[in-house]
């Protein structure tokens, strides 16, 4: 296990007896499957710390618990991290399942999940387009006049059946896995964000999210009395039969949104409850990553929701001896091996870089995006070198651009 993160471990594993008693404790069909949020700035390592985290939960032999760990960043490299194809995997009713991975271990204790949140969204506004003035109105049956629909309010759905706000589509995959009747599968979920911005906008939805449903669902009555009104004005078998096909597809969207709605309510209420959800913060300890996680940390704070953990990723020169203490010696020959490690490591992958610019750069279609085959058209890699210092403002960067872009190797 992580001997860094053991006391969050037992945290967990504490948890999840307490939800274990509230279960069964209760008859109704509650929920507090423990979840775990890791989120920080990108490229600090939360993809590792998650997947790690997540396997030491599942290999514990003393906790013996089922864990789902869960990618919500567009840009997922959870499949990466645990070397395991997460892409193509198989679908159920057009969502991806959780992947078993089989490695001896976590011996069958730990599921991974890539979540798609444009499909999520896309579902998601599948069912609010029906309710599109516009859309409404031709489904109705009858020549109804769209200014009836705009005065019922419906008008206000089309921002965001066009123009979702950001981190929509997060919120919408994310509630779809915390929803009870997946999340009761698995002992504690781990979910692996995306970067900051994306992570704090995604929080800052539910509570808008719920308001807004409340008042569409409102609307279900109202749709009832106008299309009941407009039937007995118009009279017909055949706008009876269409209207009643129109208010199936209705009351089907509704069904959904409210579904949903209820799932994002207690989403709302889950991330605010200590019990049941904990936020890692992951950092870096450099000047960007510091000032990030503690502006995270304060919005959190805010929004009510619990930080249990600050996570420092890729720290140097420490060792876990009791007193923390490392001879003048050990530190140099601890370092010099890291070094060594760290360069042969870069020049493996640095080649591999270089050898798939230079394949990418010989095919067809790149030469046809580049206007031509001349060999000055191929893609140049650059290398920037370590600095031992954090270059931070104007100066240092424009020292860093002057080394990186200041030559033109074609």
């Amino acid at each position: 296990g992580l001997h860094s993160l053991s006391p969050l471990i037992e945290e967990i594993a504490d948890m999840v007896r307490e939800n274990e008693q509230v279960k069964s404790a209760s008859s109704d069909d509650v929920d507090t499957t423990p979840v775990i949020f890791v989120g920080g700035k990108g490229g600090v390592g939360k993809t590792s710390i998650s997947s790690s985290l997540a396997v030491a939960l599942a290999s514990s032999l003393e906790h013996d618990l089922k864990v789902l760990v869960v990618s919500t960043d567009p840009a997922h490299s959870l499949g990466d991290a645990l070397d395991v194809d997460l892409r193509n995997v198989e679908s159920v009713n057009g969502k991806k399942k959780p992947t078993l991975l089989m490695d001896p271990l976590t011996n069958g204790k730990l599921h991974a999940l890539e979540v798609d949140p444009s499909a999520a969204l896309a579902e998601f506004q599948s069912n609010l387009q029906l309710f599109d003035v516009s859309t409404l109105s031709s489904s109705l049956g009858m020549n109804v006049p769209p200014q009836l629909l705009q005065d019922l309010g419906l008008n206000e759905l089309h921002t965001i059946i066009k123009n979702p706000p950001p981190g929509l589509d997060e919120l919408v995959a994310l509630a779809n896995v915390l929803d009870p009747k997946n999340a009761e599968e698995y002992d504690v979920i781990i979910v692996d964000t995306a970067p900051t911005g994306h992570t704090l906008r995604m929080l800052q939805l539910p509570q808008f999210l719920d308001g807004f449903l409340q008042t569409l669902l409102k609307l279900r009555e109202k749709l009832k009395g106008l299309v009941q009104t407009l039937q007995m004005f118009l009279g017909g078998q055949q706008q009876a039969v269409a209207q009643a096909a129109s208010q199936m597809d209705v009351d089907k969207a509704l069904e959904a949104l409210e579904s949903f709605q209820e799932r994002t309510s207690k989403l709302r209420q889950r991330l605010q409850k200590s019990s049941a959800t904990k936020f890692v913060v992951v950092s870096i300890p450099t000047i960007l990553s510091v000032r990030e996680s503690k502006r995270l940390m304060h919005e959190l704070a805010e929004q009510g929701v619990c930080v249990s953990d600050l996570v420092l990723n890729q720290c140097v020169g420490k060792v876990n001896n009791a007193d923390g203490s490392l001879s003048v010696e050990e530190a140099s020959e601890s370092m010099k091996r890291y070094y060594d490690r760290r360069v042969a490591g870069q020049q493996r992958w640095i080649s591999e870089l270089r050898d798939a610019c230079a394949d990418v750069s010989q095919t067809e279609e790149y030469r046809e995006n580049t206007g031509g085959s001349n060999d000055s058209n191929d893609i140049v890699v650059k290398e920037v070198p370590f600095y031992d210092v954090e270059l931070v403002g104007a100066p240092a960067l424009g020292f860093i651009g002057s080394i990186t872009f200041g030559s033109d190797e074609r």
